[in-house]
């Protein structure tokens, strides 16, 4: 037993109503889908759509690893794939250059904060919309 291991054990003693340690089982499926859920499959240093995406939104260098502004771009991506009924990142483009005409921030300097901030809108109004038809029965 090396010393960390047997100082832990010996303070483990002054704690009231600590036994011996178990060792505590974490079923396999409950990682698998934890890792699912904390890695995005796309690699955005050799994903074309991806940095077709970064290159539209003008994404400076500096912040194409930060974990932000990739969670909007996926958010945005994600929501306008759904939106468009298509994986084509082509259409997707198409759908998103589209919306930001229709809102008119197509000029606006921050357009990823300005359409993520608008899509986390659309998708609360349509929950509150399902939610209320739920009500209506």
């Amino acid at each position: 037993m090396d010393k960390e291991t047997q100082i832990a054990s010996e303070l483990r003693k002054n704690i009231p109503g600590s036994g011996p340690e178990q060792p505590v089982e974490i079923p396999t499926e409950k990682l698998e889908t934890a890792s699912e859920v904390l890695v995005k499959p796309t690699n955005y240093d050799t994903d074309v759509a991806a940095l077709r995406l970064m290159d539209y939104f003008e994404v400076p260098m500096s912040d194409r690893k930060d974990r932000g502004t990739l969670d909007k771009l996926n958010y945005i991506y994600d929501w306008a794939s759904t939106k468009n009924k298509s994986d084509d990142s082509v259409d997707v483009m198409s759908y998103i250059r589209d919306l930001e005409h229709r809102l008119g921030i197509s000029l606006k300097e921050n357009k990823i904060d300005s359409l993520y901030r608008w899509i986390k809108l659309d998708s609360e109004r349509q929950r509150i919309d399902k939610e209320m038809a739920l009500w209506q029965r």
